[in-house]
C-alpha cells in the first residue's frame, strides 16, 4: 500500500514542479531583451520621449539623454527628427507615448534606427528596426553593452 501512495506523492510534486516551471516561463516571457548586435552597431544610443499623434508614431522626439555616441560633441542633443519611426508599430516595441531607448546610426538622410543586422546564414529578422521601453532592466542591459562597446 505504501508503494502506490509514494509513487502518488512523487507524481503530484513533479506536476507541481512543471506548473511552476510554466509559471516562470510566463514571467519571464515579458521581460524585455536587447538585440545585442543592433546597440554594437549604432552610433548613438539615447534615451527619447516618443509620443503620439492620432494614433501615428510623431518623428520629431524630445532627447532625455545621450547614453552613448561615437562623437562626443553630440551629447548635447536636444530634439532629433527620425522620419522611420512614424512606420513603427506593436511588432517594433513601440507601445504608445513613453521613453524609449533607440539606437541611432547616421545615414546620408540623416539620423535613423539601427536596423537588427543579419547574422550569418539566418534570414533576416521580420522586424527590421526596434525601439525599447525605458525600463530599470533595459537600462541595465544598454549600460552593460555600452561598457562592451568601449
Amino acid at each position: 500500500m505504501t508503494f502506490p501512495k509514494a509513487r502518488l506523492a512523487v507524481a503530484a510534486c513533479l506536476f507541481v514542479a512543471w506548473l511552476g516551471f510554466l509559471l516562470f516561463l510566463v514571467i519571464d516571457a515579458r521581460k524585455i531583451v536587447l538585440s545585442k548586435p543592433q546597440f554594437l552597431i549604432a552610433q548613438m544610443i539615447v534615451v527619447a520621449e516618443v509620443r503620439d499623434q492620432g494614433g501615428i508614431v510623431d518623428p520629431e522626439v524630445a532627447i532625455e539623454q545621450v547614453l552613448w555616441s561615437s562623437d562626443p560633441a553630440l551629447k548635447s542633443m536636444n530634439a532629433l527628427k527620425l522620419p522611420d519611426l512614424s512606420a513603427l508599430a506593436e511588432p517594433n516595441g513601440y507601445q504608445g507615448t513613453r521613453k524609449y531607448l533607440l539606437p541611432l546610426i547616421q545615414s546620408p538622410a540623416g539620423w535613423a534606427i539601427t536596423p537588427i543586422p543579419r547574422l550569418g546564414a539566418y534570414p533576416a529578422p521580420q522586424v527590421p528596426v526596434r525601439i525599447y521601453a525605458w525600463t530599470p532592466d533595459t537600462e541595465a542591459q544598454v549600460r552593460e553593452l555600452i561598457a562592451a562597446k568601449k
